[in-house]
C-alpha cells in the first residue's frame, strides 16, 4: 500500500508541481535529440551507400585500368615486331637497291664493250657469232636479274609501306590508351578522394551522435531527478496535511479538557522507490489484453534510428482506432506529453503502472477507475507520422516488456 501511494503522488506530482514545465521542456529537447540522432544515422546510411558505390567503381576502374595497361603491353609488343620488320625491310631494299645499280652498271658496261667490239671485228662478225650468241644470252641473263630485282624491290617497298601503315595506326592506338589511361587514374584518384570525403564526414556525424547520446543521457537523469523530487514533495505535503488533520483532532480533543501544547509535529516523507525484479514484476500484475488490435512493429529494447533504445512496444493500427485499458487500474495521468502526443498513464497496482502514448483524444479523467477493455482514447499518430500506439509498461519507474503479459 505505501509503494502504491508513493507512486500515485510520484506521477501526480507532474501536474501539481511548476517543476512539471523544466519536464517538459527537457522531454522536447529528447525529442529534438532524437530526431538529430535519426537525421545523422540517416545521413550515415547514405554515406555507407555512396561508400559501397564509390567502391565498386573504383574496383571497376581498377580492373578497367589492368586491361588498358594490358592492352598497352601488347601494342608496345606488336609496336616493337613492327619496328625489327620496317628495320629489316629497310635494311633488305637498301641491299637490294646496291644490288640493282651494281647489275644495271655492269648491264651498261658490257652493252658498251659489245658496242667497241662491233666496230673493230665488223669484218670478222661471222665467225663470232658462237661468241656473239653467248653473249647476248649473258646479257639477257642481266636484264632478267635486274628485271627480279626490280620487282623484289618494289615488292619490299610495297610491304615497308604496310608496316609503316601500320606502325602509325598502331601509334595512334598507343597515345589514345594512354590518355585513356590517364582520364582512368584521373577519375580514380577522384573517387578515392571522394570516399575518403564521405569518411571524415561519417566520422563527424559519429562523434556528434554520440555527444547527443551522452546529452540526451544527461538530460534524461535530471528528468528522474526533478521527478523523484516532485515526487517527495508530493509525500511531504501529504504528511503535513494529515499531520494538520491529526493536530486539529488533538486540539478538539484538548480544548473539551481545556488545554492544548498548540504544536504540530511535521516528519519528512522519503520517497523509496525499491527494484522490482521481473518474474515478480510479471507475477504482480498477472495477464493482461493488448490494448490495441494490430502488429507489433517496435518491439522493447529495440534500437530506433539505430540508436536509442525503446522503453515500449509500438502496435500499428488505423487512425481514429480505439484504444482499451490493458489492465483494470487507476487513471492518474491524462494529458499532453512531450514525445508521445496525448498520452494516459494507468496504475494497475502493486507499482506496476502502464503508459498509452501517442493518443488524438483522451475519453477519462484523472482519478477515475477503469476496467480492462474500456475505450481509455483514440489512436492518433507517432512522431514518425505513423498510426502507432506507443505503450509502456513501468515496475517502480523501471520500464519490462510488456508482451509477456499479453
Amino acid at each position: 500500500m505505501k509503494t502504491k501511494t508513493i507512486l500515485t503522488f510520484f506521477l501526480l506530482s507532474a501536474s501539481i508541481y511548476p517543476a512539471s514545465n523544466s519536464v517538459k521542456d527537457m522531454n522536447k529537447r529528447l525529442k529534438n535529440i532524437d530526431k538529430e540522432i535519426e537525421k545523422k544515422n540517416t545521413r550515415i546510411k547514405a554515406i555507407d551507400t555512396e561508400t559501397s558505390k564509390l567502391e565498386k567503381m573504383i574496383k571497376e576502374l581498377e580492373e578497367e585500368i589492368k586491361k588498358l595497361e594490358h592492352e598497352r603491353e601488347e601494342i608496345e609488343d606488336e609496336i616493337t615486331v613492327v619496328k625489327k620488320n620496317i628495320d629489316y625491310s629497310r635494311k633488305n631494299l637498301e641491299i637490294s637497291e646496291v644490288e640493282h645499280g651494281r647489275k644495271e652498271s655492269e648491264f651498261v658496261a658490257k652493252i658498251i664493250a659489245w658496242d667497241k667490239y662491233s666496230k673493230i671485228h665488223g669484218k670478222d662478225i661471222d665467225e663470232k657469232v658462237l661468241l656473239t650468241k653467248n653473249y647476248r644470252e649473258m646479257l639477257h641473263g642481266d636484264l632478267q636479274r635486274m628485271g627480279h630485282i626490280e620487282k623484289v624491290t618494289g615488292s619490299i617497298k610495297e610491304v615497308k609501306e604496310k608496316i609503316e601503315a601500320e606502325k602509325r595506326k598502331l601509334d595512334r592506338l598507343e597515345a589514345e590508351l594512354r590518355e585513356n589511361l590517364r582520364k582512368s587514374d584521373a577519375k580514380k584518384e577522384e573517387q578515392k578522394k571522394l570516399k575518403e570525403q564521405l569518411q571524415v564526414e561519417k566520422k563527424g556525424h559519429q562523434s556528434s551522435i554520440e555527444k547527443l547520446k551522452k546529452e540526451k543521457q544527461r538530460i534524461s537523469r535530471e528528468i528522474e531527478r526533478i521527478i523523484r523530487e516532485n515526487a517527495r514533495r508530493a509525500a511531504e505535503k501529504a504528511a503535513r496535511e494529515k499531520a494538520a488533520r491529526e493536530a486539529a483532532k488533538n486540539k478538539d480533543k484538548s480544548a473539551g479538557k481545556g488545554k492544548g501544547s498548540g504544536e504540530t509535529k511535521v516528519t519528512t516523507t522519503t520517497v523509496d522507490m525499491p527494484k522490482i525484479s521481473n518474474p515478480e514484476a510479471y507475477k504482480r500484475i498477472g495477464k493482461t489484453i493488448k490494448p490495441l488490435n494490430g502488429q507489433i512493429v517496435v518491439y522493447f529494447g529495440q534500437k530506433k534510428a539505430g540508436v536509442v533504445e525503446s522503453n515500449g512496444i509500438e502496435i500499428k493500427g488505423k487512425l481514429g482506432n480505439p484504444v482499451v485499458a490493458s489492465k483494470a487500474g487507476t487513471v492518474i495521468y491524462a494529458d499532453a506529453f512531450q514525445g508521445l502526443g496525448k498520452v494516459v498513464m494507468i496504475d494497475y497496482g502493486g507499482g506496476i503502472i502502464g503508459v498509452y502514448g501517442n493518443l488524438l483524444a483522451i475519453k477519462v479523467n484523472i482519478n477515475s477507475k477503469v476496467s480492462s477493455g474500456q475505450t481509455i482514447g483514440v489512436l492518433g499518430l507517432s512522431s514518425d507520422k505513423e498510426p502507432n500506439l506507443y505503450y509502456e509498461l513501468r515496475a517502480n519507474l523501471r520500464p519490462i516488456d510488456p508482451i509477456p503479459t499479453f
